[in-house]
């Protein structure tokens, strides 16, 4: 019997058990299709020591026109937004991943710009173009071909 414990998919099957009190609470009914999917999900990201397990390393995501018995997991990163672009799957991709968005960074505290004629508007965009222009060329030279970006 302590043999099955270290096989994953008797502790799959041990921790999904262990699930569906919780799971029925919230989703009753789907406790049967919801818990063995939950369970492969918390442990393919539990760390060495369960207790630094953080819930927010699993990410659940509605996809439009789906319905619960379409659920599965997929390991990897998730993002629920599509591509802005017009290239939409890419292979063996260098990634640069931002937690902020990639733009001219505003100012420290909040101010108001002056502009008295057409040329310094002019001028002002010219310098914010150039700036978010030498980020973009700092990526493309890093051998990144996807940006992925939050904000």
């Amino acid at each position: 019997m302590l043999l099955c414990y270290k096989t994953r998919c008797c502790f799959s099957v041990q921790v999904a058990l262990r699930l569906r009190g919780a799971i029925s609470s919230k989703q009753l009914g789907y406790e049967d299709l919801l818990a063995p999917l939950i369970a492969e999900a918390c442990i393919d990201v539990v760390p060495n020591n369960p207790v630094n397990f953080n819930v927010d390393n699993v990410r659940i995501v509605k996809i439009m026109g789906g319905a619960l018995p379409d659920s599965k997991v997929v390991k990897g990163m998730l993002l629920k937004r599509d591509t802005e672009g017009t290239i939409t799957e890419i292979s063996d991709a260098k990634v640069a991943v931002y937690a902020q968005g990639v733009d001219t960074s505003g100012p420290e505290t909040k101010g108001t710009v002056l502009i008295k004629s057409a040329e310094e508007l002019e001028n002002y965009s010219k310098s914010e173009e150039k700036q978010l222009e030498q980020y973009v060329k700092a990526i493309a030279d890093s051998g990144a071909k996807v940006v992925v970006s939050g904000g």
